[in-house]
């Protein structure tokens, strides 16, 4: 028997919270406003607060906020008890945002944006299926036609790609010291490069040559994620699951990498299992198939996991950019790996989470503890798509004294071009002292301009 289409939100809680995104995230709001009616909510108090946002969208083209919502039912209902009701509604949504800001519950509005999007569009399509019996007995073949474009609008409801703000939309937004919302890298010095992590919808790419620690210094970033109480997904291709636990486990247990074989293992279990304990995000590492991943499957499959395993991933590290590929048809390596990152930066955007990988240096650059952006193994083109791009090099006497040269090439949020000569960068203690700026940095310019 055919599963009924549901034309309304049964459910109170899910109506308050379609409402509290639609105010809350304004972005959101425009994108799915005008397919929004008031009859989709049984509940007659979130029936009304719909209509005032439409009403107020209408006359003024923006989402409004939680105080325009109160001051227009204090003038627009006459009795007391619906005002108060609709005002008990706002503190509700208030207390919930509150609640989300100090992590004192799980934020899961991006699986009901999701959930929302698709209940708009199924009501749009059954819409278009209930008019098309009377557009094939008009025989027009004008209306005809448009049939397919009356179904990719539905199908586009809520998608935000394409839309545009003013440029004095959400001042406070923009001016708040937390518009990033940045998650800590763990190293001081790196921190401070990057106005304090790495923020929501931001991508870093780090670029290394074989065998200097791209993959240690990717799990550093993905260890000091979860060490904040977030939730982060480890993604690799080359190395097997064992050992990316073990570089996670010494860091845990604040030991070197090779002080594992050595380690009691009843104690190292009983350390690890006290850790777990105490609270801490979610790490999950999955290893996926080199040459055979594409970021549409990646995309997919964190969507999938995230839905049916109720957890959202606060950071995503990639380890690394090279071994992700593309199915489009390309002249070139250097086309497709272009490709890859442009997929990459959508992805980045329409989830809103940050992201680390990494790219491979030229085969030459092995020895190099200084490098640029002519050094990247592939396509050069790819670090424009980064908000960070960061150099870690290692020349031969480095490599034996746990030694590197970092490379502060690009930042899209604050100054750029810092050099640091020479630093400690120990893949056996999992350990990359980053010196705050205190004259031990000192800018590209004003090192050799033909190493540019």
């Amino acid at each position: 028997m055919q599963e009924q289409v549901q034309n309304t939100i049964e459910n109170k809680n899910d109506q308050l919270k379609t409402i509290f995104n639609i105010v809350n995230d304004p972005l959101f709001g425009k994108s799915v406003i005008n397919d929004v009616y008031p009859y989709y909510y049984k509940d007659k108090d979130c029936s009304r607060i719909v209509t005032i946002i439409k009403d107020y969208f209408a006359k003024y083209q923006k989402i409004p906020n939680f105080d325009n919502i109160e001051e227009i039912a204090t003038d627009k209902y006459q009795k007391e008890i619906d005002i108060e009701a609709i005002k008990g509604i706002i503190k509700k949504m208030r207390d919930y945002r509150e609640a989300i800001n100090k992590k004192q519950i799980e934020d899961d509005s991006d699986y009901k944006k999701d959930r929302f999007k698709l209940f708009l569009k199924t009501q749009e399509c059954t819409n278009i299926i209930s008019k098309l019996s009377d557009i094939f007995k008009t025989g027009d073949h004008d209306k005809i036609k448009q049939i397919p474009v009356l179904f990719e609008k539905a199908v586009s409801i809520g998608e935000t790609t394409e839309l545009c703000e003013d440029i004095f939309d959400d001042i406070d937004g923009a001016l708040s010291d937390d518009y990033r919302d940045p998650i800590s890298t763990g190293i001081e010095g790196l921190d401070e490069l990057m106005e304090g992590g790495l923020g929501n919808g931001e991508i870093a790419i780090l670029m290394m040559a074989n065998g200097v620690g791209k993959t240690t210094l990717l799990t550093m970033l993905a260890n000091a994620c979860q060490m904040q109480g977030k939730n982060v997904l480890q993604v690799f291709f080359e190395d097997n699951e064992k050992q990316i636990k073990r570089k996670h486990y010494a860091k845990y247990l604040k030991c070197r990498l090779s002080d594992l074989k050595t380690y009691d293992k009843a104690i190292a279990k009983q350390k690890l299992e006290a850790i777990k304990e105490k609270g801490l995000g979610h790490l999950k590492i999955i290893k996926f198939k080199k040459g055979r991943t594409t970021i549409a499957s990646l995309k997919a499959w964190i969507e999938e996991y995230q839905k049916f395993n109720n957890i959202k991933f606060d950071m995503l590290v990639i380890d690394y950019l090279d071994c992700v590929y593309h199915t489009h048809k390309v002249n070139s390596v250097w086309d497709e790996q272009l490709f890859v990152v442009k997929d990459l930066e959508r992805m980045v955007t329409e989830m809103n989470i940050p992201v680390w990988t990494a790219v491979q240096a030229k085969k030459d650059a092995g020895d190099k503890d200084l490098l640029y952006f002519d050094d990247m193994g592939g396509s050069v083109e790819r670090s424009r798509k980064a908000h960070f791009f960061i150099t870690i090099g290692k020349n031969v006497h480095q490599r034996n004294t746990s030694k590197a040269s970092m490379v502060y090439l690009k930042s899209r949020i604050t100054r750029d071009g810092f050099t640091f000569p020479d630093i400690e960068f120990d893949n056996d203690r999992l350990y990359l002292d980053v010196p705050v700026r205190s004259g031990k940095s000192f800018k590209i310019s004003d090192l050799d301009a033909n190493n540019l």
